[in-house]
């Protein structure tokens, strides 16, 4: 499946898009100003000229406690964040989503070296959780809603870490 991402051009019309979560589609059909706004930006899916999917990524910071630096205190680290994936009901289960969101972690992964971006995080539904984990997402302490819980995925270089603890902290 040869699947084309591009940045949301438009306010999307979603008439003919079955996503079966009516959060999300509030979410999309706010996305293009969000986009505009540069508060985020929202992404098509598309397969053979048609969406079939949406994302949106947002730049941010949170406050985290780095249990690997020798200091309890929290501090604030850049984030960047999956507001939202979405696929289209008629496609789930053909690993689009999985293909996304693998384009996406890389996407982060080389920011997170050229910008100071730490962390990869989103806000799972419940019945999702496991298919981040196994995707590498770990889940964010007493971060637990009723229907979403906060994972993140680290893109700290733990060995230059370690290395640096050792040498000047020791």
């Amino acid at each position: 499946m040869e699947l084309q991402v591009n940045i949301l051009q438009n306010n999307p019309i979603l008439d003919d898009f079955r996503d079966g979560n009516n959060s999300i589609r509030h979410m999309i059909e706010g996305s293009f100003f969000t986009t505009v706004r540069h508060q985020g930006f929202a992404y098509t899916i598309e397969y053979d000229n048609k969406i079939i999917g949406y994302y949106m990524v947002q730049a941010g910071g949170i406050q985290y406690t780095d249990p690997n630096a020798n200091d309890e205190s929290e501090k604030e680290y850049g984030i960047l964040k999956l507001k939202y994936i979405i696929i289209d009901e008629r496609y789930r289960n053909q690993h689009v989503g999985t293909a996304i969101l693998n384009s996406i972690i890389r996407y982060a992964d080389q920011a997170s070296k050229q910008v100071p971006i730490r962390f990869l995080v989103l806000e799972a539904l419940k019945e999702k959780c496991q298919w981040y984990e196994g995707l590498g997402f770990q889940y964010l302490p007493e971060s637990e809603n009723d229907s979403t819980v906060l994972m993140f995925m680290d893109f700290i270089n733990k060995e230059q870490l370690d290395d640096y603890l050792r040498t000047y902290l020791d």
